[in-house]
C-alpha cells in the first residue's frame, strides 16, 4: 500500500510532418514513481495512429532522435503500452488514453517507475501534429 503524494503532470507532442515511429517524452517522473490516472490525446489526421511506450532513463536523450525499434532491440526494459490510438481528434473532443478509443486498453491507471519517461509514437509519418497530456500521484512509500 501506498500514500498518493503531489500532483504531478506532462505533455508533449508530435510535430506535423514527423518520421513513423520516433518516440515523443510526453511524461518523465522524479525520483518517485507515480501513479498516472488521467491521459488524453488528440490529433494526426483520418488514418494516422499514435502509441505510447515507456523508455527508461538510460535512454532519454535518444528521444525526438531514435526509432521506436531502437528503444525495444536494445533490449533494455522498454515496453509498448497501448495499440494504435486514431487520429482526426479535434483538441475540443480530446480523448481519453483509458477510453473505449484505443484498441488496446491501459487499464484505469500506469504506474511510471522512477526516472522512466513516458513517450508517443507515431506508427506512419504524420500529416498532422499529436498532443498528449498525462498527469497523476508521485507514490509516497
Amino acid at each position: 500500500m501506498f500514500n498518493l503524494g503531489k500532483f504531478v503532470k506532462g505533455n508533449g507532442s508530435i510535430p506535423a510532418g514527423g518520421d513513423a515511429n520516433i518516440a515523443h517524452a510526453v511524461f518523465t517522473a522524479g525520483d518517485k514513481p507515480v501513479m498516472i490516472c488521467y491521459g488524453s490525446f488528440w490529433g494526426g489526421d483520418g488514418g494516422e495512429v499514435i502509441s505510447i511506450g515507456l523508455v527508461p532513463p538510460v535512454e532519454n536523450a535518444a528521444l525526438g532522435l531514435k526509432a521506436w525499434s531502437h528503444f525495444i532491440e536494445r533490449g533494455n526494459g522498454t515496453v509498448i503500452l497501448t495499440g494504435a490510438m486514431e487520429g482526426a481528434v479535434t483538441a475540443d473532443g480530446a480523448l481519453g488514453f483509458f477510453g473505449a478509443y484505443t484498441r488496446a486498453s491501459t487499464g484505469q491507471q500506469l504506474f511510471i517507475p522512477p526516472n522512466y519517461t513516458l513517450v508517443m509514437y507515431a506508427n506512419a509519418a504524420n500529416a498532422a501534429a499529436w498532443y498528449a497530456n498525462f498527469a497523476g500521484f508521485e507514490c509516497e512509500c
